[in-house]
């Protein structure tokens, strides 16, 4: 296919300003759905939950590390509610079994009615959600639970929403670092919500802690106002974005994903999807991936509780460390992806082999570095976890991302169904952490680690032997008669006459003249 075209800067268009509101609001998201795991502390009426249960497990062995414990010098929030252990975690759990239901849903909603109309009707009703959960306290636990639920099952479209609208608004070359740019926010979620959400709970109004809930609420729905004056399902119906942009993004994505107004028309091919090697091979890694993210979030934590005697609050600013390097390393890996791919140092497929590579591998190695640390090195331990997590990032610009290389018009729904299966990785990694560390030994979270290594270094084999990087056959899309006479219009109309033809190769997504 012979077409023309001069790639339109990327600083401040509007491509990339969209990528900045996505950033917005993944974090957004993100502070919408981690916020009630802080205020849940401030609500409880902690005396009154350990009267319930007066007795302690006796049979954990000693720390192998004693250290003095410091007391703050600031009184304990207490709340009132009177919600024992299993009805916390019950809570705590809720939005993930809502979270499982709708991640292949949320992929086909977004093939069908576009990913901006989906994010949307997922902020609106994690904001009722939000402003309604204060007053559900008092109504009862069942009301609480119902509504943590329901957030779950709203805000399981997140991500398969996000990549069918990548699908249509990044162009190939410019892949990795628009979706990087954009769940990074998730990270800076959790990195603001965590200490506001503390502060708010000890000296916000309503009584503290409803003040979370009422703040976050607020700031999602200025978000939500700006993402629908500004942001649109694709560039052709963007009504600020440049002809020359518009062009240059229709062009470049016209091999892939053809006619974008069609998308409700095309039907989805199972059949292809259930059978496809490349496919498979993205779930392992991503699967793999996960498993080593709810382990380090879950499980750690009580590594360094149960074997070091650390209390990661005394370490102040140094608990966030790893997700700084976390967001930091998202967007380093887009931009190195897309200059590799680029400047034809590495072809899609090797680049997102050695992204995925750097982020499972790193882990593997920092995380049992972390295991075998003794007692005084726990600032050695908080630099082995700021390595491990911050290179973790470089799977965003790996298998990610690969998910829209492979199949663009169908990479919500695809990436749906691996989220699925990556989800039950934080309930059996859970349950591993259960069966392999009844005492908290070292020796016994150390079993824990080689095991979750060994699932990183297996992920990481399968994805670098099975992994393709260009588009299946299957999942070509033929552009339409209409679309056709759009892109190969006469060059004045958006061009110079200095401008030559290319050719389009789409085993290497360039244009060559």
């Amino acid at each position: 296919m012979t077409l023309t075209t001069q790639k339109p800067r990327f600083l401040f268009s509007t491509r990339f300003f969209v990528s900045i509101i996505s950033f917005i609001g993944c974090a957004v998201i993100y502070s919408l759905r981690i916020n009630f795991s802080v205020a849940l502390v401030c609500m409880i009426d902690h005396k009154a939950v350990a009267n319930l249960s007066k007795t302690e497990n006796s049979t954990k062995a000693p720390p192998e590390c004693q250290r003095t414990i410091v007391e703050s010098t600031a009184a304990p929030v207490e709340g009132n509610l009177v919600w024992d252990k299993k009805s916390q975690g019950m809570l705590l759990g809720a939005f993930f079994w809502g979270y499982l239901a709708t991640q292949i849903l949320g992929g086909l909603m977004a093939q069908r009615f576009g990913g901006t109309k989906i994010l949307a009707v997922n902020v609106f009703v994690s904001i009722l959600v939000t402003f309604l959960t204060p007053v559900s306290t008092e109504v009862g636990f069942y009301a609480t639970y119902f509504l943590r639920v329901l957030l779950g099952f709203v805000q399981g479209v997140t991500f398969p929403a996000f990549h069918t609208f990548w699908s249509v608004w990044s162009p190939p070359l410019e892949r990795s670092i628009l979706t990087s740019i954009s769940y990074a926010g998730c990270q800076v979620g959790n990195l603001i919500t965590l200490p506001l959400s503390s502060m708010l709970c000890r000296y916000g109004f309503s009584g503290g802690w409803p003040s979370i809930f009422y703040v976050l609420g607020i700031f999602g729905a200025f978000w939500l106002i700006l993402w629908l004056f500004y942001v649109s399902d694709s560039p052709s119906s963007h009504r600020f974005i440049s002809d020359k942009e518009k062009h240059h993004i229709v062009q470049s994505l016209a091999h892939q994903t053809g006619d974008t107004s069609r998308s409700s028309n095309i039907s989805t091919p199972w059949r292809a999807i259930v059978t496809s090697v490349p496919i498979y091979a993205i779930f392992v890694a991503h699967f793999a991936a996960d498993w080593a993210t709810y382990t380090i979030l879950t499980c750690l934590p009580t590594f360094l509780k149960d074997v070091l005697q650390m209390d990661i609050e005394q370490l102040g600013f140094l608990s966030a460390l790893p997700y700084v390097a976390y967001f930091l390393c998202i967007n380093i890996s887009g931009f190195i992806a897309d200059f590799l791919r680029s400047k034809d140092v590495l072809s899609t497929v090797n680049t997102r082999k050695l992204m995925l590579a750097i982020a499972l591998l790193s882990q593997a190695i920092f995380l049992l570095a972390a295991g075998y640390c003794s007692c005084g090195q726990e600032y050695l331990v908080i630099a082995f976890l700021t390595l491990g997590v911050g290179l973790s990032g470089f799977q965003y610009a790996g298998v990610l991302v690969n998910y829209m290389d492979v199949a663009p018009r169908f990479a919500g729904t695809i990436l749906g169904i691996g989220n699925t299966i990556s989800c039950f990785s934080g309930i059996l990694s859970a349950f591993a952490m259960g069966i392999l560390t009844p005492e908290g030994t070292r020796q016994q979270w150390l079993s824990m680690f080689w095991l979750t290594a060994t699932i990183l270094i297996v992920g990481t084999i399968i994805y670098v032997i099975f992994a393709q990087g260009e588009i299946q056959e299957w999942a070509v899309i033929k552009s339409s008669e209409q679309e056709m006479k759009y892109l190969t219009r006469s060059e004045n109309d958006h061009y110079s006459k200095d401008q030559v033809p290319v050719t389009f190769d789409s085993k290497s997504e360039r244009f060559s003249s």
